[in-house]
Order: C-alpha cells, then sequence, then structure tokens
C-alpha cells in the first residue's frame, strides 16, 4: 500500500508531493469503485485523485490534543466517506 500512495504523490506537483496526507482505500461495495485515492489539499478529482464530495457525508469537529476544536471534513479519509455516500 505504501509503495501505492508514492505512485500517486509522484504524479502530483512537487509542493503536493512533499506535503499533505495522502489516502488510498480498498473498497468491495456493488456499483463503487474498488479504490479510491484522495489528497488533504486536493479538492476537484483529477490525477487518480477524488476531490471533494457533495457533503452527504456530515463531517464533525472534533478537539485536538490542545482543545482546540478542528472541522474534520477535509480530513483525506472524509473525503473517501463522502464520495461513497454521494
Amino acid at each position: 500500500m505504501a509503495q501505492r500512495v508514492m505512485g500517486v504523490r509522484v504524479g502530483l506537483p512537487s509542493n503536493l508531493r512533499r506535503s499533505g496526507n495522502v489516502v488510498i482505500a480498498e473498497i468491495d461495495i456493488p456499483r463503487i469503485p474498488r479504490q479510491m485515492a484522495a489528497h488533504s489539499q486536493i479538492f476537484d478529482a483529477g490525477k487518480g485523485l477524488i476531490g471533494s464530495g457533495s457533503g452527504n457525508f456530515v463531517a464533525q469537529s472534533v478537539p485536538n490534543k490542545a482543545g482546540d476544536m478542528v472541522y474534520r471534513g477535509i480530513d483525506t479519509e472524509y473525503k473517501i466517506l463522502d464520495n461513497i455516500a454521494d
């Protein structure tokens, strides 16, 4: 799986290649693509990555270690779940 993530990063511009989170999900749900990849700083689909979904999956704000609330709606995991919900 780590090699797949590296393969996704190779096709990105250098600033995105070195920053942000990349996730690849293997999915076993009928009529859903078997694999989805997302980058935390990419919001429009392209280059093998999904973009932001339509918001069907509701994201929450959760406290970080300092206790500050952080909206999780841009996380790679959220993008995968939101695209599945679409």
